[in-house]
């Protein structure tokens, strides 16, 4: 399953990475091509500008789960693979606690 969401990741984080700079072109497209009018320039920027925090939160929160992966469930269990690797060529036996 951890392998799943490692390419899940990875992929999604590409998917925003490339559409931010459009959003970003967007947001400038609007600024310099709308009239002076401050409540019309809001308007216009509104859904750029959530759209546009709305990608980093998501992609925060998907490295955020992917480190917790990593490091919580795939680590221990590479040590101890490397550790029982190890003990069993020497012949040694880890004890159970």
């Amino acid at each position: 399953m951890e392998e799943v969401y490692i390419v899940f990741t990875v992929f999604i984080d590409a998917l925003i990475i490339c559409f931010n700079p459009y959003i970003i072109k967007n947001i400038i497209n609007i600024v310099s091509t709308t009239d002076v009018n401050k409540e019309n320039l809001l308007n216009k920027l509104y859904f750029p500008i959530i759209l546009f925090t709305i990608s980093y939160i998501l992609m925060e929160i998907i490295w955020r789960i992917h480190g917790y992966i990593i490091q919580i469930r795939m680590v221990p269990n590479f040590r101890k693979n490397i550790l029982d690797f190890n003990l069993d060529k020497r012949g040694c036996k880890l004890k159970s606690v």
